[in-house]
């Protein structure tokens, strides 16, 4: 046994702060034997886990206490710090981001008790990096070797497998071709399809946002081409292992082509000119980057010729919650979103983001706060707007009775502990039990990622709230209802059977499929 045992209380019981918020709790100590402390300390930082190695951020560390406690002693010691300004929780398939609170007791002659908790970060205008110091880096990186080097590297490669025997030649030789290939293919494309120019107006954005682009192209001659499209992707990439064991997994979340410019010929007479937006998806993740571990956005623009080599390029993105100047999508009515992945069927995600705000509950206020200081959460919600067109007393009566077993039953897995695993056990206990489900419908997307059920995976999710109540709900839906659902509108009423699949921690909303 140790001669003390250490436990973590936050102020707030959701965990759940903003950037630049202050982050306040205690630390309570038990001793089991009389303790010789030499030092109580507490720090704060952020670390990864998942598929790859682990990275670590900053340390932010502080002594509380150093003395002595006896057996049976009960002792607390408040702490208080401001949330760092990134990067922010995140739950992915390869990578995951969290926050810890971790204390640590140390004793001489004895191994040290310590505990470790973690608080759930939301961003906050205008601060904000998530290892942004070292995108450049990755952008060069992902970009690969400039012509000046890939070219020179290419003939090296040709000139030195022409020369060697067997077996290595046969190895170089194929890889030189290729490295030359896509060092000039750019080149190529344009000997046919004359002078492209692509601008992007900036390379950060917002989730819901756009990226700005325009596209010239000065045809020499009339040519032929199966289309102009922008092909986004957002991947996550996780270094595991190092020296000869070490391995890349990359797992993509979102994949989606826009068709810029329809199959068609390209007329000297008529110059291309485009200019046009790539919508980003609402529920994207920020752009993340540590030494092993990466979260990454880039554009690919593709004008496919025929039986030639196509003209591609590609621009990585970074998705920051806000932009420099603090403005988002949408300033009147955007909040602070934490990035959260929510899991899909087969292990998969699906990008989502919330924050939720609950009244801190008072722990010491005496060694917290003065009397005169009361905390006030300046994101609270504020009260929405009767919908536009609101159903009938009789209709939403109806609706309420209908769902009322299905909202008892979230009623109760909102009230289990989600620390721990318990509430992903309930969920589990669950399945297979169908009931029925009205919903208020708030948004209605494709649905994103991959689902092991293909119905699924080309259907659609809506989201919203069940009739009669304010409890926030996601669910899929079969492909074979998609024209039904396009034509949904934010208010609309919507009555299926459901069965219960997981749940948001980070939003408390339920996710729900189509049964």
């Amino acid at each position: 046994m140790a001669k003390c045992d250490l436990t973590i209380e936050f102020e707030r019981p959701n965990r759940t702060y903003h950037t630049g918020e202050e982050v306040r709790g205690q630390i309570v100590v038990r001793a089991n034997q009389d303790v010789r402390c030499d030092e109580l300390a507490v720090e704060h930082f952020w670390q990864t886990h998942g598929r790859g190695n682990r990275d670590t951020g900053d340390r932010a560390r502080t002594v509380l206490f150093t003395g002595e406690w006896r057996v049976g002693e009960v002792a607390s010691y408040p702490f208080r710090f401001l949330a760092p300004p990134g990067p922010a929780t995140y739950r992915g398939n390869y990578i995951n981001v969290d926050h810890y609170v971790a204390a640590r007791v140390s004793v001489p002659w004895a191994f040290d008790p310590k505990c470790q908790e973690e608080f759930l970060l939301a961003p906050t205008p205008p601060e904000y990096f998530a290892g942004i110091e070292m995108a450049d880096d990755a952008v060069q990186k992902l970009g690969g070797f400039s012509n000046a080097v890939s070219v020179p590297l290419a003939v090296i490669l040709l000139v030195v497998g022409a020369l060697c025997f067997f077996p290595f030649g046969i190895i170089l030789i194929p890889v030189g071709l290729v490295m030359l290939y896509f060092a000039i293919r750019k080149q190529m494309a344009e000997k046919r399809i004359g002078d492209v120019e692509l601008c992007l107006d900036s390379i950060n954005v917002v989730p819901g946002g756009h990226v700005p682009l325009a596209l010239s192209v000065r045809p020499r001659k009339s040519t032929p081409h199966n289309g102009i499209t922008a092909r986004l992707v957002g991947q996550e990439k996780a270094v595991s292992g190092s020296g000869t064991n070490k391995s890349t997994h990359t797992h993509t979340f979102f994949d989606e082509t826009t068709t810029l410019v329809a199959a068609g010929t390209l007329d000297p007479a008529a110059p291309l000119a485009l200019q046009t937006q790539v919508p980003i998806p609402a529920d994207a993740a920020y752009s993340f980057f540590a030494p092993e571990n990466k979260v990454l956005w880039h554009l690919t623009v593709r004008i496919d010729v025929p039986r030639w080599p196509d003209w591609v390029h590609t621009h990585v993105l970074l998705v920051r919650p806000f932009l420099r100047n603090g403005a988002s999508r949408d300033p009147a009515k955007d909040e602070p979103r934490l990035a959260h992945a929510r899991p899909m069927a087969d292990n998969t995600s699906v990008l989502d983001a919330a924050i939720v705000a609950d009244e801190p509950a008072p722990i010491d206020h005496e060694a917290m706060a003065t009397d005169d200081e009361q905390w006030e959460d300046p994101y609270a919600e504020a009260p929405e707007p009767p919908a536009p067109h609101a159903p009938p007393e009789s209709d939403s009566a109806a609706a309420a009775e209908r769902v009322s077993p299905l909202l008892a039953t979230l009623a109760d897995l909102a009230a289990t502990d989600r620390f721990g695993g318990r509430r992903e056990t309930a969920v589990k206990a669950l399945a297979g039990q169908v009931f029925d489900c009205a919903i208020v419908v708030e948004d209605v997307s494709h649905t994103f990622g991959y689902v092991d059920d293909r119905t699924f995976r080309e259907g659609r999710t809506i989201k919203g709230t069940l009739a009669g109540s304010e409890q926030k709900v996601s669910m899929l839906f079969r492909q074979d209802r998609n024209a039904e659902f396009d034509d949904l509108r934010h208010g609309d009423h919507l009555a299926a059977r459901c069965t219960i699949v997981g749940w948001d921690d980070l939003y408390s909303r339920a996710e729900l499929q189509e049964a």
